[in-house]
């Protein structure tokens, strides 16, 4: 079977990421069939998990198959994991620690104006999962493990539209930053829809580039990440309100993986990633270079 690309409407293939697959019917003439999303490997959305489609469409990847024997969940002022059973524990005694959650951090307003950008001003493009994206921030090959800063001149798409960059909330996030010593390596946004069963697997931010502590403003409405221990057995949900701001840092960033799963994506729901580099490992020229294009 052979991907060739689809001809149909460009809103279509950046909505969804659509391809068309070669199928055959009857073992001598090849069909086309649709291919409804961008998910590959043990990816899934909404219309690669339906089983009447897997059924039409050749070849499509294995889902994704994981069960935990204890879930929890953290209150981030206290400290604490509450179990599905009742038991509380500190979350320190699981060995997951760094999370803090910033009730609030922006405003109904703040928010308000952020999204309105973002609809008006960026052009998402489809990604794995069920999401769309647009990530602001310095070019990666995760496989050869090298970072290049952001794409300039000709290429406006990469910077960060104006409306965006003065937009209050990020303004605010700046002054967070500066006040931290979190010197931002680029601005990583993804839109989820319950509709297309959006999710993020399980995954821990690539070391070799990305620094100690890790930003997720939420926006839209509330949500979870969760964590799952590295023998995926234990799964511990952080709450993410509306408006929220979560840094997680120490194990919650080196030690337990992270994922949106879809059954925490309830509503329309836009997030903004912000990453630091990691300078023992990024070359000095690159990084200054990198963090001075995310400033700009």
């Amino acid at each position: 079977y052979t991907l060739v690309p689809d001809e149909g409407p460009r809103a279509a293939r950046k909505m969804m990421g659509a391809q068309r697959v070669l199928s055959q019917n009857d073992g001598t003439q090849p069909s086309l069939i649709e291919r409804a999303c961008a998910c590959t490997g043990i990816r899934h959305c909404a219309a690669c998990r339906d089983e009447a489609y897997r059924e039409r469409v050749p070849d499509l990847h294995a889902l994704r198959k994981y069960s935990v024997s204890s879930e929890g969940v953290l209150d981030a002022a206290s400290g604490n994991v509450t179990f599905l059973d009742g038991r509380t524990v500190s979350a320190s005694s699981l060995d997951f620690t760094g999370v803090t959650l910033l009730h609030d951090f922006i405003t109904a307003d703040e928010e308000k104006e952020l999204l309105l950008a973002l609809e008006r001003d960026v052009v998402w493009q489809p990604s794995q999962s069920g999401r769309r994206k647009r990530d602001f921030g310095p070019r990666i090959n995760y496989k050869e493990q090298k970072i290049r800063p952001p794409a300039n001149g000709k290429e406006a798409e990469s910077r960060l539209p104006e409306s965006v960059c003065r937009s209050q909330a990020l303004e605010k996030l700046d002054v967070w930053c500066n006040a931290e010593g979190f010197r931002p390596a680029g601005w990583f946004f993804q839109e989820y829809l319950p509709e297309r069963g959006s999710n993020f697997d399980p995954h821990i931010d690539h070391t070799w580039v990305w620094g100690d502590r890790i930003l997720d403003l939420n926006l839209g409405s509330s949500s979870h990440l969760s964590f799952f221990a590295p023998d995926m057995s234990l799964r511990i949900d952080v709450p993410l309100p509306q408006r929220a701001l979560l840094i997680f840092t120490g194990t919650a960033r080196h030690k337990f993986l992270h994922a949106i799963l879809e059954e925490s994506v309830q509503g329309s729901r836009v997030s903004l990633t912000v990453r630091e580099l990691n300078r023992q490992t990024v070359d000095a020229k690159v990084a200054n270079e990198i963090e001075a294009a995310a400033a700009a």
